[in-house]
């Protein structure tokens, strides 16, 4: 974070504890009828300025709704939630910091060959393909593993590849887990014969389990750190929402292992009091990978902060041209979408919708975490109202407010139309199949989090091959899961309707 966006912070931090002091010392000095004339003016006064803010900002209606409910109902407490929590510390600089890195990085794509070119028609599935197609390539392979317990193997295999370079981004690293200690101690090996090697790491996520430590472990052997987002006074405001959840491990600018696991034992479904825990990770060869690291330098570049609170990567040339020959000839078409909050001009909101849109027989969802937003939830009726086939896949097992959760969201949707299944076990797949044809792969959960507060990434294939190879992944997957009856709709009572409604107000606002 820029000094900027520091300062910005400590100001609303004031600000807060200043409307929050406000109030408690008029609720103390009421003792006559012009005191309590002036504390309900002054009330009065903030609260309209805070309220007009709110129904003139571009948020959406629901979150508008659940502010403007918080700054009614609390008085100066809310309007020091406000403060903390929506006013966004990512300056103009930061975004301008941001597009200049992604236009010098652009200069160095060499597969300009392997871009989708005007004249050719692409699906609608493609974000923007009428406007602008040069983000869609073709020639990629991809190779699945649906396994948890071959991720190591596989991974391993990948990185003793490399000859000139290892980029890594991750949410978490467990300095406890064996998974994180055999692929750093490959990465050592690979720092000695001189691979460049860089680890971005989010610093919520990883400081949360006690990962910081052997981050500082590997960085005596010249590997280089940087931490995303790091947490200091921001840990009081809104900037302590915005993570790095997309991971991925790119090779030489040519191959990558892209997916939804963190470097933990659970990943591997082999941690101690876990359940049986499954997940989908691809390795990537082709064009599309050169994308996935030009978005990972981008982020070391505007976000990345090492122990001297900066980075000193220098762009070259070298760095990204390929070691190996060319590219298979494959139909295989992929293209890359970086989700930035606060930066970008479209969200995973927009796109999911864009992308359901394109549905004419059947949409499959795998998530482990299921809290949509109300427009996705109301697309999906809609679509299953049309004909459309809808089968979602979320896990048995979970943290018991999010199992809660979960419950009531998709007890918002489920119709004759609409199928859920629990899986036995904890499934952390992040699927989206459209017509059998389309794939949608990545970090992204279906819930408020990934939506509007975290960096993730999302890989859109257009292949059938694939696309039948994940449909039969899919089916084993509701092989190993209970249908949801309809006729077991959960009922809540009072208190717990409640508390579901106050998470899913924390959810919107935070």
């Amino acid at each position: 974070m820029n000094k900027v966006g520091f300062f910005i912070e400590l100001f609303v931090t004031i600000v807060a504890l200043f409307f929050i002091g406000l109030g408690i010392n008029l609720i103390i000095n009421l003792k006559t009828i012009s005191h309590l004339l002036i504390f309900v003016s002054t009330l009065w006064f903030l609260n309209t300025i805070f309220c007009l803010l709110t129904l003139f900002s571009n948020k959406i209606t629901y979150t508008k709704n659940c502010w403007l409910i918080v700054i009614l109902i609390f008085p100066f407490l809310g309007i020091a939630f406000f403060c903390l929590f929506e006013i966004k510390p990512i300056t103009k600089k930061t975004k301008d910091k941001f597009y200049l890195n992604k236009e010098r990085l652009e200069k160095f794509n060499f597969f300009h060959d392997y871009q989708i070119n005007e004249y050719e028609q692409v699906p609608e599935i493609f974000l923007n393909s009428k406007i602008n197609k040069k983000d869609i390539y073709r020639n990629n392979e991809v190779v699945i593993i649906d396994d948890s317990t071959l991720i190591l193997d596989q991974l391993v295999k990948l990185i003793r590849k490399a000859k000139h370079s290892i980029n890594l981004q991750s949410f978490i690293f467990r300095s406890q887990s064996f998974f994180t200690k055999i692929i750093f101690l490959e990465l050592i090996k690979k720092a000695k014969e001189g691979v460049k090697i860089k680890i971005l790491y989010d610093h919520f996520g990883t400081v949360l389990k006690k990962g910081e430590r052997i981050l500082k472990w590997v960085e005596q052997y010249g590997i280089e750190i940087a931490c995303f987002n790091p947490l200091h006074i921001n840990i009081f405001t809104s900037s302590t929402n915005y993570r790095l959840h997309s991971k991925f491990v790119v090779i030489d600018n040519e191959s990558c292992f892209y997916g939804g696991s963190n470097f933990g034992d659970e990943y591997l479904s082999m941690a101690k009091n876990e359940c049986l825990w499954t997940d989908l990770n691809v390795i990537i060869k082709g064009p599309i990978v050169q994308i996935i690291n030009q978005s990972f330098l981008n982020y070391w570049l505007t976000f990345g902060r090492n122990k001297k609170g900066k980075n000193n990567f220098v762009i070259d040339e070298k760095y990204f041209q390929l070691t190996s020959g060319e590219f298979a000839q494959t139909n295989m078409n992929m293209q890359l979408l970086c989700f930035n909050p606060k930066i970008n001009s479209f969200s995973l909101n927009e796109t999911i919708l864009n992308e359901m849109a394109q549905a004419q027989k059947t949409i499959k969802i795998t998530t482990p975490y299921f809290c949509p937003t109300q427009e996705i939830n109301d697309f999906l009726k809609l679509l299953a109202m049309k004909g459309v086939k809808i089968e979602i896949i979320v896990p048995a097992k979970n943290v018991w407010f999010t199992k809660m959760m979960n419950e009531y969201c998709y007890n918002q949707i489920v119709n004759e139309n609409i199928t859920l299944y629990e899986y036995v076990g904890f499934i952390h797949s992040k699927i989206i199949l459209i017509d059998d044809k389309y794939t949608l792969l990545g970090s992204f959960n279906l819930d408020y989090r990934s939506i509007y507060f975290d960096f993730e990434s999302q890989l859109i294939v257009d292949n059938y091959d694939f696309a039948q190879k994940i449909v039969k992944i899919f089916e084993q997957y509701k092989f190993n899961s209970e249908k949801k009856n309809i006729k077991q709709k959960t009922k809540y009572i009072l208190g717990k309707a409640t508390m579901i409604q106050f998470m899913l107000l924390c959810k919107t606002l935070f």
